[in-house]
């Protein structure tokens, strides 16, 4: 009898080992290259549910390179796959406690609280100071505020944690451009554009800061070579 239960543990144990081997080896798997080029493979190429689950994989896994990458496909679909998907990550990406509050915040928005849900972004910020998306939706409703060099500062905070943050260098672009800073606003578009290359409204954006700043240089030689002319006198019975 004690032969048979010890011929049986051994049977269990073994069993258990072979299982847990088998976890390691799927985990391992799962988290390989070919696997994640496969799931590239079907990002860019699968029927629509195949292309969003790739997506969605690969932002658990933590491949965020890949997706960067597809926000530069020539096909709509999947860049917006994959901007749903780094959203998502971004989103959770410091646990679900800090993504909750981000909702509260949204919904006090929604509400017009705009206090409250600044009230609570600064929670999240201080309790997670790396989380740049928590700093990125803080800029946001600093910006529909109208507190441009706050938005600006948040933005920074952002992409110091996040570097690929699109939405932070977006945002960015917008606050220099709202200051005057030309130089700036360009550099921040083109960051922008280097990682949403097909979006028009900042093509257009960068083209016209491009044009100002063109004509800043154009005015500052002029003024150099004293070639501007003089300013016009002012009209008969004007106010002085």
């Amino acid at each position: 009898m004690f032969n048979r239960c010890l011929v049986w543990v051994r049977r269990f144990l073994l069993s258990g080992l072979v299982l847990g081997t088998s976890y390691v080896i799927a985990s391992q798997a799962h988290r390989s290259q070919w696997y994640q080029d496969y799931l590239v493979q079907q990002l860019r190429t699968g029927e629509p549910t195949r292309r969003e689950t790739a997506a969605t994989t690969l932002a658990y896994l933590g491949a965020e390179a890949p997706l960067i990458e597809a926000l530069r496909h020539d096909r709509l679909e999947v860049r917006e796959a994959a901007r749903r998907a780094l959203d998502a990550r971004w989103f959770q990406s410091e646990g679900m406690e800090a993504a909750k509050r981000l909702v509260e915040a949204e919904v006090a928005i929604s509400q017009e609280r705009r206090e409250d849900a600044l009230i609570t972004l600064d929670a999240v910020v201080h309790d997670h100071p790396a989380f740049a998306e928590g700093w990125n939706r803080r800029a946001g409703l600093l910006w529909r505020m109208g507190r441009v060099g706050a938005c600006l500062q948040s933005c920074e905070h952002a992409l110091e944690s996040n570097g690929q943050h699109y939405g932070a260098w977006l945002g960015l672009a917008l606050c220099h451009m709202k200051l005057g800073h030309i130089p700036e606003a360009r550099a921040s578009l083109q960051a922008y554009l280097s990682l949403q290359p097909f979006d028009a409204i900042a093509i257009d954006s960068l083209k016209k800061c491009d044009a100002l700043a063109e004509l800043e240089e154009t005015e500052y030689r002029l003024s150099v070579a004293g070639a501007l002319p003089p300013p016009l006198p002012p009209e008969e019975g004007s106010a002085r």
